[in-house]
């Protein structure tokens, strides 16, 4: 389960670093959010690439799905788990800038 969690929350710092970096407007975050799907896309065709196409002896669970052994519910659902911590993570950069936005108004 932590690994899991430390998994959603390194993906939730990234994607704060991108948007604090990259600064607001629309486009950008869309941008940033568009970068996370691909991202989670991605790893579920690496992950698919990289299984057997013949059945693996430690892999119990495995199917053989598209060709390969592999678990592709779990794969979808560690991409899930991954976007939704991405996701987070533009929150958070987003609710940052506006923070900060408004604290030099009232310094100012």
């Amino acid at each position: 389960m932590f690994p899991i969690l430390a998994m959603a929350v390194v993906c939730a710092a990234v994607a704060a670093a991108l948007v604090v970096v990259l600064g607001g407007g629309r486009s950008r975050l869309a941008a940033v959010v568009g970068l996370g799907v691909v991202l989670a896309v991605a790893f579920v065709g690496v992950v698919y690439v990289a299984a057997p196409t013949h059945r693996p002896e430690r892999c119990s669970d495995c199917g053989l799905y598209g060709g390969r052994y592999w678990e592709p519910w779990f794969v979808s659902f560690l991409a899930a788990v991954g976007l939704v911590g991405w996701v987070a993570g533009v929150v958070i950069g987003v609710a940052r800038g506006a923070w900060t936005q408004r604290e030099r108004r009232t310094i100012a």
